[in-house]
C-alpha cells in the first residue's frame, strides 16, 4: 500500500522543487487534514493521471493511498479563495527558480519576453449554464521564452470571452507581471489580441509591447517613418 503520492509518479523528485514554497506563502495556514502543500500535491497528481473526473481520480487513488483525500476534501477545498492565492504564490516562486535557456540576444537584454494564449476544455457537469447551455472553460497562460516557465494568467468569464477581454482586465500591472521597474515586457501573441490604441497606451505608460500577426483584412495608414541610419549633422 503507498504511503503517500510521490509514490504514484514515475519519479520520487518531480515534487522536490516545490518543498517548502506553500509554507512561505502568505496565504499560508496550518491545516490539519491536508496540509497546503500535500493539496499541492493532489492537484498535480490530478493532472498528470489519466482519469477524466475528479470523482474517477479519488476511486483511483483510493485504492493506491493508506490514507486517501476525502470526497469533501478534495471537492471543497476547490473553492478556497486562499488556496488559490497559495497556488499563484507558489507558481510564480517556481517560475522564478527556473534558469534561462539558449543565447542572449542584446538588443532584447532588456526585456522580459512571454507567449501568451488561450487554452478550452469541455465544461463540467456541474459547471452553472448561461442561455441553457454550459460553456467551455478557457484559461489565459504565458510561457517565458527564457526560462519556458508556464505562468497561468487568467480564468474567462461569460460564454467565451475573447482573449483581449481578460487582457484589459488583467490591465497593465498583471501583464507585467512583477517584473521590475524600467525593464520591458514584450508580448508574443496570436491575431486575438490585436488592439492597436491600446498597444499604444500600455507601451507608453507601462513599457508592455506586443508581437503579433496582422489580420487578413487590416488596412494600413503609413503616418510616419522610422530609418536606422544616422542623422547628418
Amino acid at each position: 500500500m503507498a504511503t503517500s503520492l510521490s509514490s504514484l509518479i514515475p519519479r520520487e523528485s518531480f515534487f522536490a522543487p516545490l518543498a517548502g514554497l506553500a509554507e512561505k506563502s502568505i496565504h499560508a495556514r496550518n491545516c490539519n487534514e491536508i496540509s497546503d502543500a500535500q493539496w499541492i500535491q493532489i492537484g498535480l497528481t490530478r493532472i498528470i493521471n489519466d482519469p477524466t473526473t475528479g470523482r474517477g481520480f479519488l476511486q483511483q487513488v483510493a485504492a493506491l493511498l493508506s490514507s486517501p483525500p476525502k470526497h469533501s476534501n478534495f471537492f471543497e477545498t476547490l473553492k478556497s479563495e486562499r488556496r488559490l492565492g497559495m497556488v499563484v504564490d507558489v507558481d510564480a516562486k517556481v517560475a522564478s527558480m527556473l534558469a534561462a535557456q539558449g543565447t542572449e540576444h542584446p538588443h532584447l537584454a532588456n526585456y522580459a519576453i512571454y507567449a501568451g494564449d488561450g487554452h478550452w476544455h469541455a465544461a463540467a457537469c456541474h459547471d452553472a449554464p448561461i442561455d441553457d447551455r454550459r460553456w467551455a472553460v478557457g484559461h489565459l497562460y504565458a510561457m517565458d521564452f527564457r526560462t519556458h516557465a508556464l505562468r497561468h494568467l487568467d480564468l474567462t468569464d461569460g460564454k467565451r470571452e475573447h482573449d483581449m477581454s481578460v487582457i484589459k482586465r488583467l490591465g497593465s500591472k498583471g501583464m507585467r507581471l512583477g517584473e521590475a521597474a524600467g525593464r520591458k515586457v514584450l508580448w508574443v501573441w496570436d491575431r486575438a489580441v490585436i488592439d492597436f490604441p491600446l498597444w499604444q497606451h500600455w507601451k507608453q505608460t507601462s513599457g508592455i509591447y506586443f508581437l503579433t500577426r496582422t489580420k487578413e483584412k487590416l488596412v494600413f495608414t503609413v503616418n510616419s517613418s522610422v530609418s536606422d541610419r544616422p542623422e547628418s549633422t
